[in-house]
């Protein structure tokens, strides 16, 4: 007796190492099975409404051409398949939360562990007894492994259906795409201007210089390699002290054969704000004052921010 104990708990502990595998897996794939039961719920609400709509209306119709005495008759048959089907709808709801329910920690972990630890318990216990006691207590430590085990072949045989239904290589790629997004670099950028932050709009009197001030920080990631502000802007506008200017080509939206000048700001690390500004005087405007656009785009080894346009106003 001694012996089987011994075996029936060997196999207690393979069953629990094997629980604990399937739970593993179980939960790779728990997020998709609620898509998906999500899904199916909703269209069965779909079937459901579109359903008892058409049914209502032939119903009316069928009652209209009916007989007073056949007036009874129809209703009831109406009704009952009515009914019918409308529990056909709710038990195909019912079994996609099943789905669901099924890889969830009650089922795959605590359920079955709990007759899997009672059967070792037993095991353990029968060790030490003799007799009809002995007897007893390893035929009820048997049970509980049984009960145990079948409890974990359905719970296999759930994961196999849904495993089945349900792209792994789908959930792997979307999980790697969520953590890339948390971890991928981010810069920000704010100009120090509040007509510039509201309105996108820097106004200037005529043959000045503007200032624009901004500073970048980095939101996300572990550092900002290489920062840069790329500056474009329309040929009346002079950059000063800013470095290179190149000719961009043909013109773009709304400015004119425009020029650029790219400003460095090296590595960004995290809780580091780095201001700097840019220097650019607009042109003489004797008759009426004119408005120009610029634009500027924050970038870093891996980032690019949208093109941000605004316009310097000269008053």
């Amino acid at each position: 007796m001694l012996q089987i104990s011994q075996i029936i708990i060997f196999v207690d502990l393979t069953l629990m190492a094997i629980m604990i595998a399937l739970y593993v897996f179980a939960s790779s794939i728990y997020k998709g099975a609620i898509k998906m039961a999500s899904n199916e719920e909703q269209e069965a609400l779909e079937n459901r409404r579109e359903f008892i709509g058409k049914r209502r209306m032939e119903i009316v119709g069928e009652l209209e051409e009916a007989h007073e005495d056949e007036f009874a008759t129809k209703l009831k048959e109406s009704l009952a398949g009515l009914d019918l089907r409308i529990k056909q709808i709710d038990e195909s709801k019912s079994k996609s939360r099943d789905k669901v329910e099924r890889l969830s920690l009650k089922n795959m972990v605590t359920v079955p562990g709990i007759f899997i630890v009672l059967s070792i318990a037993g095991a353990g216990i029968a060790i030490v007894l003799s007799g009809g006691w002995q007897t007893s207590v390893s035929s009820a430590s048997v049970v509980f492994l049984i009960v145990g085990g079948i409890i974990m072949y359905r719970n296999l045989h759930a994961i196999e259906n849904l495993s089945g239904i349900i792209d792994l290589s789908v959930l792997m790629e979307q999980a790697l795409d969520a953590h890339a997004s948390k971890t991928s670099t981010i810069l920000g950028k704010e100009f120090w201007s509040e007509s510039l932050q509201s309105e996108r709009i820097l106004k200037v009197g005529k043959g000045e210089k503007a200032e624009i001030k901004y500073d970048i920080s980095l939101l996300q990631g572990t550092m900002g390699m290489k920062a840069r502000i790329m500056f474009t802007a329309t040929e009346e506008l002079e950059f000063i002290d800013s470095g290179e200017i190149k000719k961009c080509g043909s013109s773009y939206a709304g400015m004119n054969n425009p020029k650029r000048v790219i400003r460095q700001h090296g590595d960004v690390n995290p809780k580091e704000f780095k201001v700097r500004s840019v220097n650019v005087k607009v042109p003489e405007v004797p008759e009426v004052p004119g408005e120009y656009i610029m634009s500027s785009v924050l970038q870093c080894d891996g980032f690019t921010e949208d093109e941000d346009y605004f316009k310097i106003v000269v008053e």
